[in-house]
């Protein structure tokens, strides 16, 4: 894949490199955030029961919706998060696979859901990912381990010392969010991009690339604010990495993907997913009419090997 290096910003352990590709917006969507701002989207239960790993998308709008992977979402019974990317189709009512990040709470709080002002944290990301691919390859189901959710969950709650009643991955970020906040508008996303890199100690953490540009500009800070959850909760060194060396490792990355093998999978709702997972990364491409919707690649971050290494 064919990138233009834009430009690269780095505090403490963060770096952040933004690019191009060589073709953007070729499709009509909107966002979930906005389209539930908006009214066009509701997120329910699936019922008054609730299913832990199933929510019910409305999408009343005469476009597509996307949904990406990782968005949070909070309210209705419990927390949870999107497990893999969807384009939803206009005037669709389907149901979603996500995960609980919410262990302690199952009471209603609100009929629906919103969108959390943050992703998920990149080793939950990476972690999830590759399990999504795992239970696809064996069951057909894009589902993930929840035990194994709500135990990194935990890590981070004790990474950060963080106080939740109810186990929530929401009250670690909203916990420190004067911080957090702050630590984001270090970065600004350039106007001209639609993928940016993740570097935390001169390591690639993450790459996400969209179709349009809009919806980048409505994910730089979410996924900023997840990688800075990271930081935190990392251990380590400082560690300087030059725009140069991040770009190189960026389109280094890209090339190697592309020749990973894929396992495809028709999507949620509309396109495909093309999906990867070995030792060094994990994601999936999400098309529709052959045109890239969202990329996401995730590797094991610092804080993950870390954490892995002290179990043993």
């Amino acid at each position: 894949m064919n990138i233009t290096h834009l430009v690269f910003d780095s505090q403490q352990k963060l770096g952040i490199s933004q690019f191009a590709t060589e073709t953007t917006d070729t499709l009509q969507y909107i966002c979930g955030e906005t389209a539930v701002k908006e009214g066009l989207l509701e997120v329910l239960e699936v019922d008054r029961a609730g299913d832990v790993n199933r929510l019910t998308v409305i999408n009343h709008a005469e476009i597509p919706v996307f949904l990406m992977d990782g968005d949070l979402l909070v309210g209705a019974k419990q927390n949870r998060v999107v497990n893999t990317s969807v384009f939803l189709a206009p005037k669709a009512k389907i149901i979603i696979p996500v995960s609980c990040v919410e262990r302690g709470r199952w009471h209603f709080v609100s009929s629906g859901f919103t969108f959390y002002p943050s992703v998920a944290p990149m080793s939950l990301r990476c972690e999830k990912s590759r399990q999504v691919s795992e239970h696809l390859r064996m069951y057909g189901l894009p589902d993930s381990d929840q035990g194994e959710i709500w135990d990194l969950v935990e890590r981070y709650h004790s990474a950060l010392r963080s106080e939740s009643p109810t186990r929530s991955i929401t009250d670690i970020i909203s916990s420190r969010e004067s911080k957090f906040s702050e630590f984001v508008s270090r970065f600004s996303p350039d106007d001209s991009a639609n993928g940016l890199a993740v570097f935390m100690d001169r390591k690639l953490v993450a790459i996400d690339i969209f179709d349009r540009r809009d919806v980048y500009r409505t994910y730089f800070p979410k996924i900023v604010r997840a990688a800075a959850v990271d930081v935190f909760a990392a251990r380590s060194a400082k560690s300087a990495l030059t725009p140069a060396e991040a770009f190189f490792v960026t389109a280094e990355t890209l090339d190697a993907v592309e020749e990973l093998p894929k396992e495809t999978h028709p999507g949620v709702s509309l396109g495909e997913e093309r999906r990867f997972s070995g030792e060094e990364y994990a994601g999936f491409a999400l098309y529709y009419a052959d045109r890239l919707v969202h990329l996401s690649v995730s590797c094991s971050s610092r804080f993950n090997e870390g954490e892995k290494a002290r179990r043993g």
